[in-house]
């Protein structure tokens, strides 16, 4: 954090009148968000609401699920995460990204590939739109769930606050989370194994500081409805700013350590 927090001052913030005024240009309606690329061709999903440029806007990172499927089954679950956002009454201002894995495995959001495409997403995202990144978040669903959730444990300042949603949680052994705050929401008739998985993640990220909010609903299964997840994932996230932007710098060395490489 010390590197972080001392990188942040040597930043000049760019000032409201640098930002476009239609930060949409070049990008294709889809519906209620749009289609962007990158300039290195990984395709990606954006939406906003309440965003205005003089005012730093939250950044959320949302992950679909999904293992497996080639691009097509990316998009679809792509769609689906960006959907809930777009169909829920979200208040406030929010620029959200949908990422499209590329490298489309059953642990998708654990390969370094797909971790790039989605850092140069943001890239982009922060030229057109005014982002606060002290209000950067991370939530997935599914296999999404589970890759937020090893960000969290493999580079925690990242996010100021991370939501996963349904997952199936990795074994890693982390030594800090730096007090992070993360939310689980699950559904209790889930496979057995994702629920499993999910008391070792909070066992674990509890004892090393983590701070977690577990939702459980009883009724629920791995699909749970956006209108669950929405009126609890907001209220959460808005409670939690980081102390300092994240230097992406630092987190791509990170990740270039934990995440796999083909």
């Amino acid at each position: 954090m010390e590197l972080h927090r001392a990188l942040s001052t040597t930043i000049v913030a760019k000032q409201p009148q640098d930002f476009p005024a239609n930060p949409y240009k070049g990008w294709t309606k889809n519906g209620d968000y749009w289609n962007a690329t990158t300039k290195k061709g990984a395709p990606y999903f954006a939406w906003s609401t309440g965003y205005n440029r003089s005012a730093p806007c939250p950044l959320v990172i949302a992950l679909h699920g999904g293992g497996e499927g080639g691009e097509k089954a990316s998009r679809e679950g792509a769609n689906s995460q960006m959907t809930g956002w777009t169909k829920s009454k979200v208040p406030g201002s929010w620029v959200v990204i949908a990422a499209i894995a590329r490298n489309h495995v059953s642990d998708s959001w654990h390969w370094k590939n797909n971790f790039d495409d989605i850092m140069d997403a943001v890239a982009e995202v922060r030229e057109r739109f005014n982002i606060d990144m002290t209000r950067l978040y991370v939530t997935g669903q599914s296999m999404g769930a589970g890759g937020a959730a090893a960000w969290m444990w493999y580079f925690p300042e990242l996010a100021a606050a991370t939501c996963a949603r349904a997952g199936a949680y990795g074994d890693n052994n982390p030594k800090d989370v730096l007090k992070k705050p993360i939310m689980i929401i699950h559904g209790e008739k889930d496979e057995a194994f994702r629920n499993e998985s999910r008391d070792a993640f909070i066992k674990k990220t509890e004892s090393i500081g983590g701070v977690v909010e577990h939702v459980s609903y009883p009724d629920q299964n791995h699909f749970i409805n956006a209108d669950l997840i929405f009126p609890k994932m907001i209220p959460f996230f808005q409670k939690y700013k980081s102390e300092c932007p994240p230097d992406l710098r630092l987190i791509n060395v990170m990740a270039d350590i934990y995440l796999r490489k083909k």
